[in-house]
């Protein structure tokens, strides 16, 4: 059981004069309770990819299915949860109650559940439904925008659930809560996170996609992509500096070989700074 794409590629205004390539032979596999990242500048094909693996959007190439289903007229319904990078694209209801349960209500839900459904994925995003629930969605904040649009999608109960820049915007306490907020949602869904920032998500990601001009550049666990410091596209990424810091040194590390430095970069701060002492001590 899993949301898997297979040789997926997409040509805008195919058969026309302007036709133009977004996607090609792209392969992604994502089950539930893993996290996922997409990593790749702007235009790389990273929008594209999302609509597809939401069923949003037709490949020109290649199979897109979810649970071994492929996606219907309107996508694959209740199986896959879409945030968009514009928290405002999917809010509209007068309140912030009745948007989260639109949802639910939509899914055949009763009204009375339909709210205590939506009271709950509020809780779940650290907005206190006695705070929140009454507020127009239009008056929130872009974090709490953003928080909002995440509980609406996680009241549906999707067994995946993909977002799109999820921390475009935010503030370090903004990019904190959603870093939170995946944690959470992962323990019931697999969560497929598309950005141009590796920092936000990096240390909790399963597996990595690295896109760049429509085609994957590396995929596979996050420890052997980070791995490599020569992946093309390496330069045009805003890669932590954790991991920026340990490539350099492993460069220009004497001697270069059998140090710690040969080990996949550390995530955490922490042990990174502790491999480089241990390195630096040794060399002395």
């Amino acid at each position: 059981m899993a949301l898997r794409l297979t040789d997926v590629g997409h040509v805008y205004g195919e058969g026309t004069p302007w036709a133009s390539r977004a996607l090609e032979g792209v392969d992604l596999e994502l089950e539930r309770g893993e996290l996922a990242l997409v990593l790749g500048p702007t235009g790389s094909g990273k929008s594209t990819l999302m609509l597809a693996a939401a069923g949003l959007l037709d490949p020109t190439e290649g199979t897109v299915a979810c649970d071994g289903r492929p996606a219907g007229k309107d996508g694959f319904g209740g199986l896959v949860g879409l945030v968009f990078q514009d928290p405002e694209a999917q809010l509209f209801a007068e309140t912030v109650l009745e948007d989260v349960a639109f949802g639910p209500r939509n899914l055949g839900v009763s009204d009375e559940e339909a709210r205590e459904v939506a009271r709950d994925a509020l809780s779940r995003v650290g907005l206190d439904p006695g705070l929140y629930e009454q507020r127009s969605p239009f008056a929130l904040s872009g974090g709490e925008a953003r928080r909002a649009a995440i509980a609406g999608v996680m009241a549906m109960g999707a067994p995946y659930l993909l977002l799109d820049e999820p921390t475009a915007g935010l503030d370090a306490d903004g990019r904190s809560r959603v870093r939170s907020i995946v944690a959470e949602a992962r323990k019931d869904s697999g969560v497929l996170v598309v950005t141009h920032d590796a920092e936000a998500f990096l240390g909790q990601a399963d597996r990595l996609v690295v896109l760049e001009g429509g085609s994957v550049l590396r995929a596979g666990d996050v420890a052997d992509v980070v791995s490599d410091s020569e992946t093309p596209g390496t330069d045009r990424l805003a890669w932590p500096d954790v991991v920026r810091v340990q490539w350099l040194a492993r460069a220009h590390a004497l001697p270069p070989g059998g140090s710690e430095l040969e080990l996949p970069p550390a995530l955490d701060v922490a042990e990174a700074a502790a491999r480089l002492a241990r390195v630096v001590g040794a060399g002395r």
